[in-house]
Order: C-alpha cells, then sequence, then structure tokens
C-alpha cells in the first residue's frame, strides 16, 4: 500500500542553532548535523555509532524535544543528495537544521524506510520536492508528502536484509580493493628497487 510519509511515521526538524555549532570543553551532548548524516551513512569513522567528528555541546532542557532515538532515522534535507543514516547509538545526541528526524510508526521498520529513502526512485522524488536553486532545501511539509511504499512487515524485513548484506557485500569489495591496491603498490615498488644499483 502507498501512505504518505507523515501516515506512517513523524518527521520532524533539527534544532536551529543561530550561527555557527562549536564543540564546548566537556559537553555531553552529541550534534549531528549535515556532514555527520554523511559519514554516518557511509559508516566513516563511528565512535558509538556516531562520527568521531561530531560536535559535542553541553546538555540543557532546551534540547529536550529535539533528542534522538534509537532507531531514528536522520535525512539530509539541505543540498542535493539527501543522505539517510540509522541513529542506533546510546549516546544522547540531537539533529541540526538541515537534518530532519523521521520516527517509524508500528507498520513501519526504520531498516525498511532507510532502504527506501536510499532508493534512487525516492531520492528523484525528493529531488521534485525541494526548493531553491544555489542550495536545495526540502521543506518539512512537503517531506511529509512523500510517498512510501508500506508492504508487510515480513516483506519490509525481507527487503532490509538484502539491502544489509548488500552493503556487506560492498564493504567487503571495498576492502578488497583497497588491499589488491597496497599488493600491486608493494610487489612494483620491490620490482622497482630490486637491482638498484
Amino acid at each position: 500500500m502507498e501512505f504518505t510519509l507523515d501516515q506512517v511515521a513523524k518527521v520532524d526538524g533539527g534544532y536551529a542553532w543561530r550561527g555557527k555549532v562549536e564543540s564546548e570543553p566537556g559537553g555531553s551532548l552529541t550534534v549531528l548535523q549535515l556532514k555527520d548524516v554523511s559519514d554516518m551513512s557511509a559508516g566513516t569513522e563511528l565512535v558509538q555509532g556516531v562520527p568521531g567528528s561530531a560536535v559535542v555541546v553541553h546538555d540543557d532542557k532546551r534540547y529536550d524535544k529535539y533528542r534522538l532515538e534509537p532507531g531514528d532515522l536522520l535525512l539530509q534535507v539541505r543540498g542535493q543528495l539527501h543522505r539517510a543514516a540509522l541513529f542506533n547509538s546510546p549516546a544522547p545526541a540531537i539533529a541540526a537544521q538541515g537534518v530532519a528526524v523521521i520516527r517509524t510508526g508500528d507498520s513501519l521498520l526504520p531498516d525498511y524506510l532507510l532502504w527506501l529513502l536510499r532508493h534512487p526512485k525516492t531520492l528523484d522524488a525528493m529531488r521534485r520536492l525541494a526548493k531553491g536553486t544555489q542550495i536545495p532545501f526540502v521543506s518539512k511539509k512537503a517531506l511529509a508528502r512523500l510517498p512510501v511504499l508500506v508492504p508487510t512487515l515480513d516483506v519490509q524485513r525481507r527487503i532490509a536484509a538484502a539491502d544489509q548484506l548488500r552493503t556487506q557485500q560492498r564493504n567487503a569489495y571495498e576492502q578488497l580493493l583497497t588491499l589488491n591496491d597496497q599488493l600491486v603498490d608493494a610487489v612494483t615498488w620491490r620490482a622497482a628497487t630490486q637491482n638498484k644499483d
């Protein structure tokens, strides 16, 4: 069945700062910005499920309604890439402006929605929803209207499992390419320097 995103999930925006967000010494609240969603999506440099380079600020009650929960999806709504990542960290965190927070309901699995948000057809639909010429932006209202296909939970689990397997295969392949590059570099360097006089 097809629904709009707001019919099957809660869609919120991130916390809006005035000016640049900077780390505060002794802070305990992680602030996930656009670049952090990219890092999380790629799975690079994660510490307890969040990028090690993420900004950390002092916790405060004003952030309470923005707190992330494990299973929340983070989506870049500013820019053209619209990368998505699943938040599964025990660390206290919030999203910053430019990042939508999507919390699924009972009829929608987070891993399935992650696959759907990364699918080329969904990305095309988000690009059509975006407004602005220099830096496109998908508003919360427009994102809420995004069409979402919702099969049975069993089918969602199977799709999510296939997507996770594809990601594992891609990561293994990339590691294999890196190891192959290192081997070829070592062998060719050795061959080039072996008869050095």
